[in-house]
């Protein structure tokens, strides 16, 4: 998603000088231009953005398993590993 926004910010660029050579104004140029570029720099945020939340989701996502993977008991009746979030062994029933 994104990259969309970069290649759109890149395109936009592009066009807006584009546009500016061929009304022929210096003025309307400059305005076109100085707009195409704002929008360009919001869409390059707006990239920045959505790339830093899918770093923390896969960061988030990676602890959360990390976790659960360490968090393990082991029962004395049946000698069975489960998590430790349960109150009871899931195998035999046993409460620790």
């Amino acid at each position: 998603m994104s990259l969309i926004l970069y290649l759109t910010g890149v395109i936009n660029i592009i066009v807006a000088i584009i546009y500016g050579i061929y009304k022929g104004s210096i003025g309307e140029f400059i305005i076109t231009v100085f707009v195409c570029t704002v929008i360009t720099f919001l869409l390059f945020g707006i990239g920045n953005i959505i790339d830093n939340q899918d770093t923390i989701i896969n960061y988030l996502i990676h602890i959360k398993e990390d976790n659960i993977n360490d968090v393990v008991k082991k029962c004395s009746r049946c000698n069975k590993k489960y998590e430790a979030i349960r109150k009871s062994c899931p195998y035999c029933g046993y409460v620790d």
